[in-house]
């Protein structure tokens, strides 16, 4: 597929194998080589503070291995990184001492909800989401809420 200038900016690609391109532009940086395998050094989380950027990494790191242990599929990955990608977008500049507005808290726990509830629909393995979820417990306290609040919500 040819894509030139911004005409199909918005568009997803899928491939069966590696895919290697030659000045293309995103607005963010999301690798998944031809294992499903998601880059976690992206644009997204190199910009956010070390504490949040480590929870971020560390849920990155572990979804890969139960995503490939569960044999979920790459279309999959890809909306789970794009919903991880969303949240460390919310997070940038931000620091856990910060006191966040109401307003602020509810983008970030929508983006975390949506997280949630994405990795249930696709790994429906409570323990293993609990498991996930649970490394983002430093965003949790910032915005006051918790891992057992968050299951609430998707259960």
């Amino acid at each position: 597929m040819i894509m030139n200038d911004d005409v199909n900016k918005d568009k997803q690609i899928f491939a069966g194998g590696d895919v290697i391109g030659v000045n293309v532009k995103a607005g963010r940086n999301v690798n998944i080589n031809k294992n499903g395998i998601i880059d976690v050094h992206n644009t997204e989380f190199n910009q956010t503070n070390q504490i949040f950027s480590e929870s971020l990494s560390t849920f990155s790191k572990m979804s890969n291995t139960m995503l490939e242990e569960e044999k979920i599929s790459n279309e999959n990955r890809i909306v789970i990184q794009k919903s991880l990608n969303e949240l460390a977008t919310e997070l940038k500049s931000i620091s856990p001492d910060d006191v966040l507005n109401e307003s602020k808290k509810n983008g970030i726990k929508q983006k975390i909800h949506g997280l949630a509830t994405r990795l249930w629909k696709t790994m429906p393995n409570i323990t293993k989401v609990v498991n996930l979820l649970e490394t983002l417990t430093p965003i949790y306290n910032l915005i006051g809420e918790s891992t057992e609040n968050i299951l609430k919500v998707i259960l």
